[in-house]
């Protein structure tokens, strides 16, 4: 398993205005591989079945959000940290790398 914090976010860019975060959420399904999933499926059946749950409808719903919403990024994008984060910490991330020019291709690395 790994001791990454990971999260789900999307970006909003609208004209003449610095991006910001639009969805932000915390991945709470651990990271592990599929074998050792199906190992902690053998030994309990509903194991994450409540977190995957979670998961799933925020992914879900920040899916159903790109659609209706021209103005942001078109994707969901997936960031790992060694350490907690909040929206604001990643937002100020997005605003830096938009300054530097560095935006899109920051965005569209960690899109999923």
């Amino acid at each position: 398993m790994s001791e990454e914090y990971r999260y789900l976010f999307t970006v909003r860019h609208s004209f003449d205005s610095d991006p910001n975060i639009d969805c932000f959420y915390e991945v709470k399904v651990p990271d592990v591989s599929g074998t050792d999933a199906k190992v902690m499926m053998g030994l309990k059946s509903d194991w994450m079945a409540e977190e995957l749950k979670d998961d799933t409808s925020a992914l879900s719903g920040m899916s159903m959000r790109l659609r209706v919403n021209t103005d942001l990024f078109q994707g969901v994008c997936l960031v790992r940290s060694p350490c907690t984060l909040d929206a604001d910490e990643l937002e100020n991330v997005i605003i830096m790398k938009y300054k530097e020019g560095k935006l899109t291709k920051f965005l569209k690395e960690a899109s999923i």
